[in-house]
């Protein structure tokens, strides 16, 4: 059976108290160990494996980094301790399909298998990205929905007036009840109302979540919960809460687990990480009403490693798939600003591989979602082409890695994230249609790539 969450907050409040910096060193410490206990080494000629061999230790050992440290809720500082059979059982009812959407917009969500060129789904948007009015917001969103998507991925409203949206505050709940109802806008201006929404990001805090529910806001069948795993193997019990608020408005909502892992601070290198965020993955995946896991990568720093980068999240995905029955999702990002050429290589580098591993693909985002109005929906539009292209082309993994070494060394490799323009600048915001400039970048880029092997449909 799985662990239902009433199960969770009940060993979130009696567990072995730890202080999270000491269960952090922990954690840490015995992720390092597991390394080298089972021999965990990264091919250097590498950015994408090609030995999934290496998964079967990665997995092995996210099995004992869980056994050994559990997971720690931040509220309390109590850590929940599971079993091995009792996460095994819980991995094996994991749905392999799920549906969202209506009428003549039904999106199913099923497991592909590993490096299928069948068919990915497209849930694009800018996930989480802090966007500056009510009116950008659906202007932004509106730009998203009519590119070639299957699903709408959403930001948040973070000023109202001109002022801060707080957390847990009336302005939060004003901004979740403004940002359901522009959501559901955006995809009526598009002339496809009933295109299944994630509204996951617009009632961040417990608090505001319900105020998502308003009438012209979340339907039944739409995505609206995610279980957050917040820094390294921890969680909040205010995502419990959220999965419970939204079970009391519809018993049937799934929710997703999320988790990103910052690269460059105590968790060493690529191989550690992939440890961690495995185990944190197959502890997600054994919760009751989980519908499938988004893994991420983020960086610390200025100058983003991308081949360390890429090699641990394609890795972890990699593991996933081939040692579960799960849906596993994947998300194009940039740490690039709208309107950049590095912006367009971020994009292409990272669908490529992700394209092959994951069975949704879950944003198509600029400059990580900064503060504020850095993204567009020619991002979308990058990456779903980008992803036709692959699937178009029978790329096969080794192909991608080799792809992915071309483009590091020819666009990547120790780049800065350059500066770009905001939302209103790169784009017609009565047409809604990027700029001229924009276009013209992506188009001399598109001929560019096609002398390394890339076929655009």
């Amino acid at each position: 059976m799985t662990i239902e969450i009433t199960e969770l907050e009940e060993r979130a409040h009696t567990g072995p108290f730890m202080a999270l910096k000491d269960f952090q060193k922990k954690m840490y410490l015995r992720a390092r160990e597991l390394v080298k206990e089972y021999d965990i080494n990264r091919d250097p000629n590498d950015i994408v494996p090609t030995d999934i061999s290496i998964t079967k230790d990665i997995y092995e050992a996210a099995l004992q980094l869980l056994q050994d440290v559990g997971f720690i809720c931040v509220e309390t500082s109590r850590t929940v301790q599971v079993e091995k059979d009792e996460i095994l059982r819980g991995l094996r009812k994991v749905p392999t399909e799920v549906q969202f959407g209506s009428n003549n917009e039904i999106v199913r969500i099923k497991r592909r298998e590993l490096f299928s060129q069948s068919p990915i789904v497209k849930w694009l948007g800018p996930w989480g990205a802090q966007i500056s009015s009510p009116e950008m917001f659906l202007l932004i969103h509106q730009s998203y929905a009519k590119e070639n998507i299957d699903a709408l991925q959403c930001g948040v409203v973070s000023k109202i007036d001109g002022k801060t949206v707080r957390n847990k505050c009336v302005s939060e709940i004003i901004s979740a009840t403004l940002g359901a109802k522009l959501l559901r806008e955006a995809v009526k201006r598009v002339g496809r109302p009933d295109m299944p929404i994630s509204f996951d990001c617009v009632g961040g805090s417990d608090v505001a979540f319900p105020a998502i529910f308003t009438p012209d806001g979340a339907r039944p069948t739409d995505h609206v919960v995610l279980f957050n795993v917040m820094s390294e193997m921890s969680f909040s019990l205010m995502d419990l809460n959220k999965i419970a608020l939204a079970k009391a408005f519809n018993e049937s909502y799934p929710f997703l687990g999320f988790l990103q892992n910052p690269y460059g601070g105590f968790g060493g290198g690529s191989e550690t990480l992939a440890i961690i965020s495995t185990a944190e993955a197959i502890f997600t995946l054994a919760i009751s009403g989980i519908w499938g896991v988004y893994t991420g990568v983020t960086t610390i720093s200025p100058i983003p490693k991308h081949e360390d980068l890429l090699w641990f999240e394609i890795c972890n995905k990699l593991t996933l798939k081939k040692h579960t029955d799960a849906i596993i999702c994947g998300s194009p990002v940039s740490f690039s600003e709208p309107s950049t050429e590095t912006l367009v290589h971020e994009l292409v580098y990272r669908t490529i591989p992700l394209t092959l591993t994951s069975d949704a693909l879950l944003a198509a985002q600029a400059a990580c979602g900064k503060p504020y109005d850095y993204v567009t929906g020619m991002e979308a539009r990058i990456v779903s082409e980008v992803t036709d292209a692959v699937l178009g082309m029978g790329i096969k993994i080794e192909d991608a890695n080799e792809l992915c070494k071309e483009i590091l060394k020819r666009y990547l490799k120790d780049k800065a994230p350059e500066k770009g323009k905001r939302f209103y600048e790169c784009y017609d915001t009565e047409k809604i249609e990027p700029s001229k400039e924009y276009l013209s970048i992506y188009e001399k880029l598109k001929r560019e790539y096609q002398d390394i092997g890339i076929e655009w449909i």
